[in-house]
């Protein structure tokens, strides 16, 4: 399940790359996923700020598309979020 939001992550960055700019409309999807992800897999937002190399309060940001995401960010997520771990989800 968390390789379907990290593709749909993946689409919505390529779409805004596309355009340049990561509106607040992309931003709040993009966070609404990560939430999403972050949750199925039963993690806090400082166990997934750890993971990531960031701190728990960008995670908040980020999930309430309050923050720009960087590219090096959407590139930690999948490991952040143990895709292709065989890690259980919920």
């Amino acid at each position: 399940m968390t390789a379907v939001y990290l593709d749909q992550i993946a689409s919505l960055a390529r779409q805004a790359c596309a355009q340049r700019e990561l509106t607040k409309a992309y931003l709040s999807r993009i966070g609404a996923l990560i939430r999403e992800a972050r949750e199925q897999r039963d993690l806090s937002h400082a166990e997934l700020a750890s993971a990531l190399g960031t701190d728990p309060g960008e995670v908040v940001r980020i999930e309430r598309g309050g923050q720009d995401v960087s590219p090096e960010l959407l590139e930690r997520l999948g490991p952040a979020l143990g895709a292709g771990s065989g890690q259980r989800e919920r």
